[in-house]
């Protein structure tokens, strides 16, 4: 009797121990995997690409996301097909070799074109209505007389001011109506360029693609128009403005921000000039006089929740020069800005609105 007494301890002590054998053992490698699904959630991804004779630049938080790539080009790749001055088959192009007063039909556009198109041009008339003209996306004609546009980068040695006035009544977003999906222009000879819209809208297209794939962590990128969301490693992305000189590098910043759940984008005249007889001859064109706009403004950078209307708003800034700018961007709810400029005395000054002030000082 006592043998199997002796024998059935002997059992339950070996289930015992291989039981807690079992559990060691699985216990083992779920901690480990718990480990490495910490580190996929922390790990930082970047994906980078050229678009819109620029470069985009993506860094996000967290599991790597398939195909994202490949999925960021076609979307960038279609809001060209829609936006692009510089490609002849754009619906914007199109749009400028409709030599009509008749309707430009966009019904023959069913793909996501058609949106980027009427998105780009809702935002652009919203800011052209803000700096009452003084952004505004018909300025093509003189862009391309002034050497920046799609014609190609021209300088003009001898400036012709009644060539400037001639292209005058050609210019004028309030020449143009949108109704449902039809474009009318009052004067055959209006064009379209949405180039200070559509970097900042194709940076909300992709937030809009990573937002998709639940994407919390972000940072995008397109030729100096950025938007991000979240945090990097639990500290807020930080965005550099450019030192607003002519002889300053890419990389010297005048000081560096942090960007929460927030878009910016930043305007000057300071890289993209030239000189002819003497004048200073910028980018930034004055829709009413026709010229390039000179003024105490040095740069401008915007921030506000979409980067399409912070990019636009930017370029406005430069147009409408630093005291009116100033005034637009503060009494604007949701937008704040970061102003360079010169004083009457030559100094470079800088200006902010409240909420930069604080971040600043936050910081």
């Amino acid at each position: 009797m006592y043998k199997y007494y002796f024998l059935y301890f002997i059992l339950v002590l070996f289930w015992a121990c291989k039981q807690d054998t079992t559990t060691k053992n699985q216990a083992k490698p779920n901690a480990s995997k718990t480990v490495n699904t910490q580190r996929a959630k922390a790990q930082m991804h970047e994906i980078s690409g050229k678009t819109m004779g620029t470069y985009y630049l993506i860094k996000y938080i967290g599991q790597e996301i398939p195909k994202l790539k490949d999925d960021v080009d076609a979307v960038l790749k279609e809001i060209n097909r829609a936006v692009s001055t510089y490609d002849p088959t754009s619906i914007i192009s199109k749009f400028n070799q409709h030599q009509s007063t008749k309707p430009f039909l966009l019904d023959a556009y069913k793909d996501n074109r058609r949106k980027y198109f009427i998105d780009n041009f809702k935002i652009a008339q919203s800011v052209y209505e803000l700096s009452s003209g003084l952004y505004d996306p018909t300025v093509m004609p003189l862009v391309n007389y002034w050497g920046f546009g799609y014609a190609g980068r021209k300088k003009i040695h001898r400036i012709d001011s009644a060539k400037v006035r001639a292209i005058l009544p050609k210019i004028g977003l309030n020449k143009i109506r949108l109704e449902d999906t039809k474009l009318t222009k009052d004067l055959a000879e209006i064009e379209l360029d949405f180039s200070s819209v559509a970097k900042g809208y194709a940076v909300d297209q992709v937030a809009q693609l990573l937002d998709a794939r639940r994407s919390s962590n972000y940072y995008i990128e397109i030729g100096g128009e950025c938007r991000a969301k979240g945090y990097k490693h639990g500290k807020a992305w930080t965005v550099g403005i450019s030192y607003p000189d002519t002889s300053a590098r890419m990389a010297d910043i005048i000081t560096k921000v942090p960007l929460w759940n927030n878009s910016v984008a930043t305007s000057g005249n300071y890289r993209n000039y030239y000189k002819t007889q003497g004048v200073f001859v910028g980018h930034t064109i004055n829709p009413k006089t026709g010229f390039p706009q000179t003024n105490r403004l040095l740069s401008a950078t915007v921030f506000y929740p979409d980067c399409a209307t912070a990019d636009a708003l930017t370029t406005a800034c430069m147009a409408m020069g630093y005291e009116k700018a100033f005034v637009m961007i503060d009494e604007m709810p949701d937008a704040e800005c970061y102003l360079v400029w010169v004083n009457a005395f030559g100094k470079v000054q800088e200006s902010m609105t409240s909420q930069i002030a604080k971040i600043m000082l936050d910081k």
